[in-house]
């Protein structure tokens, strides 16, 4: 029962629901420190990876839209997160992304990204979204910018500063 999660095909990659078979890789990717540097997060347990995959398919029953699983369309890979995040207490609905480090460098972030913001424009529940990046983050501000993101200036989120980049819908 719940919300029908869908999948959203691009011309390299497919959007799908997280299911069992993609935690490893999931969890793999959140317990690397050097990747989560610049995230919000520190290295994850694989309990803790294990609530947020959750939290990915919690946000679709209980909000309508969520987090996808990103795969390369032609050979199935995991390649990333990406989505729109609700958080209870958060300052507003955020469209995030990451991409798995042996990925970057193919624009499959802002082609996964904008694939969601053309989603939740179909959805016609908001009319604004907004990323919220830290400023050390470059690749995700270059992200940010080439999906049309506003700089709008800096909030204090989770005890550091974080740029926020707004979406006209």
């Amino acid at each position: 029962m719940g919300m029908e999660i869908p999948t959203i095909e691009t011309e390299r990659l497919r959007l799908v629901p997280p299911a069992s078979r993609h935690f490893d890789a999931f969890a793999a990717v959140l317990a690397d420190r050097r990747f989560v540097e610049h995230l919000e997060i520190e290295p994850c347990s694989r309990q803790d990876a294990h609530r947020s995959f959750c939290a990915m398919l919690g946000h679709w029953q209980l909000l309508g839209w969520g987090g996808f699983i990103v795969e390369d369309r032609e050979t199935g890979a995991f390649v990333g997160r990406v989505g729109v995040s609700n958080w209870e207490g958060w300052p507003e609905a955020e469209l995030g992304w990451w991409v798995v480090p042996t990925a970057w460098g193919r624009g499959y972030a802002v082609e996964s990204a904008r694939a969601v913001l053309d989603f939740v424009r179909r959805l016609r529940r908001t009319s604004r979204l907004a990323s919220f990046v830290r400023s050390e983050n470059t690749r995700s501000i270059r992200v940010a910018e080439k999906l049309g993101g506003v700089y709008e200036g800096d909030i204090d989120l989770l005890g550091r500063p974080a740029r926020v980049y707004g979406y006209t819908l």
